[in-house]
């Protein structure tokens, strides 16, 4: 074969190699890039939505009467749940309801046995309606819930006390929902339950 030929030949291989190596380096560079661009956008913003809510309940009765026939020889008549929330996420969550829901058999109690439950406003001023409650990052929220049966409601008072069991129920946007047992309604001790 002719010299130049073979010159060409390995010129050509040579210049194959090196365009492969280039494009290589090239093609590895823009990747590393596009990846890294995802992992600065991308995991920092799952890392900030992956934090959790805590919660502290502290659930006792606040208002009762002198009954012989009731344990401890109190009848409980009014109960009220504080509940701090500490939101654990680097953005804010929205607690959409919370609810005290007391169960016979299994089963919620119907409407007309159901106690009233009312809420103290944000500012304090009394007790209202369910306002949304918002968690901004690392700062404890409280909210207080008040239960009670109704004066002279006598069904009410009955059902709330024969209930097999009492849970609160929080929905959360932006984080795990919580649902947790409460002690009965009849229970005069306070109960402190951290979650």
């Amino acid at each position: 074969m002719n010299d130049q030929i073979v010159t060409g030949i390995v010129r050509t291989g040579n210049d194959l190699i090196v365009t492969g190596i280039v494009s290589g380096i090239v093609s590895g560079l823009i990747v590393a890039v596009v990846s890294g661009v995802l992992f600065v956008v991308l995991v920092p913003r799952l890392v900030r939505k992956l934090g959790k809510v805590d919660c502290e309940l502290h659930w006792q009765y606040t208002r009762g009467e002198d009954y012989v026939d009731s344990p401890g020889g109190v009848r409980v008549l009014e109960r009220q749940l504080t509940v701090t929330f500490k939101n654990h996420k680097d953005v804010p969550v929205t607690v959409r309801s919370m609810e005290v829901v007391f169960y016979r058999q299994g089963e919620p109690l119907d409407a007309g046995e159901r106690p009233h439950v009312q809420f103290i406003t944000r500012d304090g001023s009394g007790p209202g309606p369910f306002e949304l409650v918002n968690l901004p990052p690392f700062e404890p929220v409280t909210r207080r819930v008040i239960v009670a049966p109704g004066h002279d409601e006598h069904r009410r008072q009955r059902a709330v006390e024969e209930a097999d069991r009492v849970e609160f129920v929080a929905e959360i946007e932006g984080a795990k929902n919580i649902s947790t047992g409460l002690d009965s309604w009849t229970t005069q001790e306070p109960q402190k339950k951290r979650f």
